[in-house]
């Protein structure tokens, strides 16, 4: 009888359901993101605190990140990585961090 792989098929969903009610709308801390394993393989650096201290901003710009100039970050991040942009940077780091919450 296949039932039981049916029913695990659904707590498996509402499982996925669950957590994607948790992620939804919520704010993601930077060092969340951009983790040791993260900046290691897709980066030339291996913690936040070298990407920030290797970077190009000065200490204020880092306390106000939101508002740094997106041309400059653009710019850094194609320096240290394989990625074109901040968006695309992030992006990935953004995709990698939900498919570890959803499935997990």
């Amino acid at each position: 009888m296949e039932i039981s792989g049916v029913d695990e098929f659904v707590k498996s969903l509402n499982k996925i359901s669950e957590n994607a009610e948790k992620l939804d709308g919520a704010s993601i801390p930077l060092e969340d993101l951009l983790t040791p394993s993260f900046l290691t393989e897709h980066s030339k650096v291996s913690s936040l605190n070298s990407f920030f201290e290797q970077s190009p901003f000065t200490e204020e710009e880092i306390c106000d990140f939101e508002n740094i100039d997106e041309n400059k970050l653009d710019e850094y991040v194609r320096k240290i990585s394989t990625f074109a942009t901040w968006g695309e940077f992030i992006g990935e780091a953004t995709a990698i961090y939900v498919s570890d919450r959803l499935f997990d």
